[in-house]
């Protein structure tokens, strides 16, 4: 799709699903780097997944870092 203010979006499908639906997956590179961009982020999922609209996107799933030493 395109890169945002905090990593890049990208469009897919989940097969796991019949029939599959398109999903967004965000990457964000260096997410404990930072305090401030780490609440950011934080504030968004949550607020995210409070709203239920037809046109705002749904978490699904958040991938944790392997080890969140690597990411600072």
């Amino acid at each position: 799709m395109a890169p945002g203010s905090y990593g890049a979006v990208a469009e897919a499908l989940d097969h796991s699903h019949s029939p599959p639906r398109r999903v967004a997956i965000k990457q964000i590179k260096n997410i404990f780097t930072v305090f401030e961009t780490s609440k950011r982020i934080y504030r968004e999922i949550r607020l995210l997944r409070s709203l239920d609209h037809a046109n705002i996107v749904k978490i699904v799933h958040i991938q944790m870092p392997r080890c969140v030493a690597d990411c600072a």
